[in-house]
């Protein structure tokens, strides 16, 4: 089922080069743009905002004003189309750019300020929407779960301070160390990651499945929780791995992160051994039995077998050949013991020994098991 995404002007998930820089509070028109009044602009020709995403299309959205100018937008380096984003008129939260139907698969999309008119040099982006045909996530995970490692323990911290509030459920991890990292488990095509972005945060890879996915930059003027630092979906069923990792400079130097939405939980293997672990701790890794060939493997077995059946018949045939001599010199003893073949038993056992009568089965009518 077709869903939709958007991210705000400050997502790290928009990459901006050239001189950008956040929308002044003291715009009296800012209170129009989306997120309590959040907007990014520049007004230098050449500067670029990109989004990676994977999806079937994408709308782009910002102001259009008097001041505002040309810009140019294109998908996946096909040629750049140009637009004017000047308004006599100020309008806002508007779409600068659709780009119509998509194949499902990753795409590229660049916004370029022309600047071609002095007066005119401006352009601002307030956020991005785009469709997909996978799922949304929807299971929530706070950072707190076993499905989050975070390694080494002591680089992180779960103390937020006054300084990072709207935090969900008031919980989070922050490290300013560097490599320090935080490994998310989930299942599922889907899964965003959220975290804060602000003036002390700062640059972080990630890799999915053991692949790099990008580096991302959670730096801004303005302090802004709950913000995408990571989406992606259609991964296809199954367990993944997401590993973000610390890479600070100078004073932006923070990783902030708060839950993720999934797709889906881990398969019950997986859960078990993320429950095993702790959330500072070493995730526990599956282990893995490796067999050989099970032809050859019978074929061994059943070789051992005949070794040790013919071994255990040799050991009862020595003992039974034993057996019989044994019988056979006790006998002969016995014959020269006792000429003529008496039937008096006692000069077998050197004992007086008494034979009981035995029933005659015709003539006697007693039970035979009777008294």
């Amino acid at each position: 089922m077709p869903s939709n995404y958007t991210i705000d002007n400050v997502s790290p998930l928009i990459n901006y080069s050239g001189s950008w820089a956040a929308g002044n509070s003291t715009d009296p028109d800012s209170s129009k743009y989306s997120n309590n009044g959040t907007f990014t602009v520049s007004s230098a020709k050449g500067d670029t905002a990109t989004l990676i995403f994977t999806g079937t299309r994408v709308w782009l959205f910002g102001a259009k004003r008097n001041n505002h100018g040309g810009y140019s937008v294109k998908v996946d380096g096909n040629t750049p189309s140009n637009f004017n984003g000047f308004a006599s008129t100020a309008v806002f939260q508007q779409p600068l750019f659709d780009s119509g139907s998509l194949a499902q698969q990753q795409h590229t999309v660049t916004i370029t300020n022309l600047a071609n008119d002095t007066s005119e040099p401006y352009l601002d982006l307030d956020f991005i929407t785009w469709t997909t045909n996978s799922d949304s996530p929807t299971d929530q995970v706070d950072d707190g779960s076993p499905l989050f490692v975070y390694q080494p323990s002591s680089s992180w911290k779960t103390n937020l301070g006054s300084s990072f509030s709207g935090f969900q459920n008031n919980t989070g991890h922050l490290t300013s160390d560097n490599n320090a990292t935080a490994t998310i488990t989930f299942a599922g095509e889907s899964v965003v990651v959220y975290g804060a972005v602000g003036p002390s945060q700062g640059s972080y890879s990630v890799q999915l499945d053991g692949s790099d996915a990008g580096t991302y930059n959670a730096h801004n003027p303005t302090y802004h929780a709950q913000q995408s630092l990571f989406q992606t979906d259609s991964l296809g069923s199954g367990n993944h791995t997401l590993v973000f990792t610390n890479q600070p400079s100078g004073t932006q130097n923070g990783l902030a992160i708060d839950f993720a939405l999934m797709a889906a939980l881990p398969t019950s293997n997986a859960s078990a051994a993320a429950s095993a672990g702790s959330s500072t701790g070493t995730s526990p890794l599956p282990t893995t039995t490796h067999r050989t060939d099970p032809t050859a493997e019978g074929f061994g077995n059943l070789k051992k077998g005949l070794f040790v059946a013919a071994g255990l018949g040799g050991v009862c045939l020595l003992f039974s050949l034993i057996a019989v001599i044994y019988r056979c010199s006790y006998r002969r003893s016995l014959r020269k013991a006792v000429r003529g073949g008496t039937t008096n038993v006692a000069a077998f056992t050197g004992e007086n020994i008494t034979l009981q009568k035995v029933r005659d089965p015709h003539a006697d009518t007693r039970p035979l098991l009777g008294a």
